[in-house]
């Protein structure tokens, strides 16, 4: 009698296990989708309870095998994120509609072609993106409408991996949102006055940006950096104007004064270093921005009876200009795809171009003046545009102390962040400081120690009270430009010239 309830025992456990095996594991692969196909609720997320439910019936019918799929399935199997590519082409090649019931048809199908491919065990699942998330199923039903009709995909902005995978991949063009206008627009909040130079910088740098959104997705771009010179008198916004550039476009920048290179092989600073530290720094960056800062400092010296440094460092940069590699301790940096973009005050041309009538100074305005200045044909060959700055006038002086990354807006800043107080000038006192920095002829910049002057007993003040506002007057502008009148003399010529060591 025991041994026969143990048989039955036994029997008893293999039949609950066999049932058991049959409800958890599919006999047909194409089961797998009950277990893995999110439904796509109202709110767009995918939940708990709706993820394990049954895929729908009314799913529409997809073509029998045919050499779409196989192209389908050759690249959702082979290459990274192709999918997004692969799914778009394979339903309008076969003119099905972009919605949840045909992807989970497709999905079912793609799922079932893995398991007959690999011994019954699904790769990936390739519609995750498109199925769980709403917002993410919107985007690709725009993209698969244009792969469609031919049309134009607009990227929102960085960081979204479905726009990410398409913008890598796709072969159709994408509308970039900085647009020329763009790019201006948000420069003149930082720089005022020179609305033509800006505009002329920011078609550069919106060709730019086309180019490597082309190089991202593995495509040839329709030409190389058009490398730039800006010129113009010192403080006009030279500098400024590329640094706030850099943070519009968020690509790298690799800020470089000529006046601290020496040639390649010798004792100091040189190009290649540069280049070194600055890749170390961003991970080898492909795209970047380099800005030599006083590049005039480079002209040559004719008849100097001694080696030309700055002849031999144009040289140096001329290989880089055509996208050739820089080479550092045996390391080789690709820089074929980085924008240079030079500066230079070239005083010696101030007032060339000016004539009676116009009141702003200029410098460089063509290739033929920078040669003249003392640079090689062929390195000035490399750049394709020379955008001239203007000088300041009183007017645009005050635009620019109003803007937001002057001394003034600063000071406000601080005020406000230090100690809750509201920092104001008026009408009179900002006027006073415009002279004041427009008879240094060092723009905005030479502001900063007159500020710190008038400034320095209203720090202790706030420090001590806090809150409320301050409002400073021509009363309390005029002493210290009084004083810096005074203090301002002519300097006798030096005994001997300054040399470049």
């Amino acid at each position: 009698m025991t041994n026969l309830y143990k048989i039955a025992l036994c029997r008893l456990v293999c039949v609950s296990i066999l049932i058991l095996g049959s409800k958890i594991v599919p006999t047909n692969p194409g089961e797998l989708d009950d277990l893995s196909t999110p439904v796509l609720p109202s709110n767009g997320k995918s939940s708990g309870a709706t993820a394990s439910a049954a895929a729908p019936t009314d799913l529409p019918e997809l073509p029998k095998d045919s050499e779409n799929f196989k192209i389908l399935m050759d690249e959702v199997s082979n290459t990274k994120f192709k999918w997004c590519k692969a799914i778009a082409r394979y339903l309008a090649d076969s003119g099905l509609a972009f919605d949840e019931s045909t992807l989970q048809k497709l999905k079912v199908k793609v799922l079932n072609e893995q398991c007959a491919r690999n011994g019954g065990k699904p790769e990936k699942n390739v519609f995750s993106y498109f199925l769980e998330n709403k917002e993410m199923f919107e985007r690709g039903s725009k993209f698969a409408s244009g792969f469609k009709e031919d049309t134009a995909v607009e990227v929102v902005g960085p960081g979204k991996e479905l726009e990410t995978a398409l913008a890598l991949y796709v072969d159709i063009p994408i509308k970039l949102v900085l647009t020329p206008a763009d790019i201006t627009e948000r420069l003149k909040t930082f720089i005022a006055g020179q609305d033509r130079a800006l505009e002329s910088l920011s078609v550069l740098a919106h060709r730019y940006m086309c180019n490597k959104s082309l190089i991202e997705r593995k495509q040839k771009p329709a030409g190389r950096p058009n490398h730039c010179i800006l010129t113009g008198p010192t403080g006009c916004g030279k500098s400024e104007t590329l640094r706030q550039l850099g943070n519009i476009l968020d690509i790298p920048i690799l800020h470089i004064n000529a006046r601290s290179l020496t040639d390649e092989g010798y004792k100091g600073f040189n190009f290649s270093e540069a280049v070194s530290n600055f890749c170390i720094a961003h991970n080898k960056p492909e795209f970047a921005i380099v800005v030599v800062d006083e590049v005039d400092k480079l002209a040559t010296k004719k008849d100097s009876g001694t080696k030309d440094f700055g002849q031999a460092i144009q040289r140096v940069l001329l290989s880089c200009l055509d996208g050739n590699p820089v080479c550092k301790d045996k390391i080789s940096y690709n820089v074929n795809n980085w924008w240079f973009v030079c500066t230079g005050a070239f005083s010696s041309l101030k007032g060339l171009h000016d004539d009676d009538d116009c009141e702003r100074s200029t410098t460089a305005k063509t290739h033929e003046d920078v040669i003249s200045y003392g640079f090689e044909p062929e390195f000035v060959g490399r750049f394709s545009e020379i955008i001239s700055l203007e000088g300041h006038t009183l007017e645009t002086i005050l635009g620019v102390i109003n803007k937001e990354a002057s001394p003034l807006s600063q000071a406000k800043s601080e005020f406000k962040k230090f100690y809750n107080v509201d920092l104001s000038f008026d009408d009179k006192a900002l006027r006073l400081l415009a002279e004041s920095s427009l008879k240094i002829g060092l723009g905005v910049r030479s502001l900063q120690p007159v500020l710190n002057e008038i400034l320095r007993p209203f720090y202790t003040t706030a420090s001590v009270a806090g809150g409320g506002g301050i409002t400073i007057t021509a009363k309390e502008v005029s002493p210290f430009i009084e004083k810096m009148k005074r203090d301002t003399k002519k300097p006798q010529s030096c005994a001997y010239p300054h040399m470049y060591i």
